[in-house]
């Protein structure tokens, strides 16, 4: 399908300049068609299945462990980013949802299975954003 579109001289000088800098011998139609389909797929987002989500979780308590440093808080989607080196906003809504969620639960299970002096994730407290706050801590029974 052709479209016809009004591009600013600036954005077509971008264009050209992006082109050459990257030694893409394309038509201009080509290069513009091939940078709008990568910011297409820049912007989706992916969703996990149940099994994923739980892997991903392992993953996320294990690096928080491994990696622990005294008396330093994070939130799920910070470490989600530490642990797998990917973005949370490509997850899709309902899969940051569900993480979150399951994140909490299993950091409970664990905590309550853990023995005393075990490092364990613990929840915190809840920011003025409302996002879950935790921190790696030795468990100490109460």
């Amino acid at each position: 399908m052709k479209v016809l579109i009004d591009i600013e001289d600036s954005v077509v000088r971008e264009i050209l300049n992006h082109a050459n800098e990257n030694d893409e011998d394309m038509d201009f139609e080509d290069i513009v068609s091939s940078l709008l389909s990568d910011a297409v797929n820049s912007k989706k987002t992916k969703t996990l299945s149940d099994d994923e989500i739980n892997e991903v979780i392992h993953q996320m308590i294990s690096f928080a462990i491994q990696n622990r440093k005294e008396n330093k808080s994070f939130k799920a989607n910070e470490l989600y980013f530490k642990a797998l080196n990917e973005s949370w906003s490509k997850l899709s809504p309902s899969t940051r949802k569900s993480l979150g969620r399951r994140f909490r639960t299993t950091a409970n299970e664990l905590w309550d299975k853990a023995a005393e002096g075990e490092l364990v994730v613990e929840f915190q407290n809840r920011n003025i954003n409302n996002a879950a706050v935790y921190e790696v801590v030795k468990k100490v029974d109460l």
